[in-house]
């Protein structure tokens, strides 16, 4: 038995099976950065949002004399940080977009055609997406 497992032709159906096998979970964690990245950008521009209209607020009040100037002081560094942080969340959005392309991206760089029927499927969705 362990004779037979050792032929070449084992060899290489055994190391193809377990390439495949990586590049599932390749793709399994792209998609899961992409969406963890996906929603920190949009938690982070509600954020900025509220910080905004936070900030509006604030300035208003401080030109009725409702407010000092600490307090609006107080606005404007939580709509500064909170405007970083959508930017950084950008940043990282597309550097995983880039350095974890999905099944289609990765054809489409490359410009091979994918043989997997999944594959092939995931790409027409893309495409009839972008057609629609």
């Amino acid at each position: 038995m362990a004779d037979k497992d050792k032929t070449p032709r084992n060899r290489v159906v055994r190391n193809r099976q377990i390439k495949e096998t990586v590049q599932r979970h390749n793709q399994s964690s792209a998609r899961k950065a992409q969406k963890a990245a996906k929603a920190d950008l949009k938690e982070a521009n509600e954020e900025l949002t509220k910080a905004k209209e936070a900030y509006e607020k604030a300035q208003e009040a401080f030109k009725a004399g409702k407010i000092d100037e600490e307090a609006l002081e107080n606005a404007k560094v939580k709509l500064r940080k909170s405007s970083r942080k959508a930017e950084n969340c950008k940043k990282v959005k597309k550097k995983v977009k880039k350095t974890n392309p999905t099944i289609g991206q990765k054809a489409r760089q490359t410009g091979r055609k994918i043989t997997t029927r999944a594959g092939q499927e995931f790409l027409e969705a893309g495409l009839s997406k972008m057609i629609h």
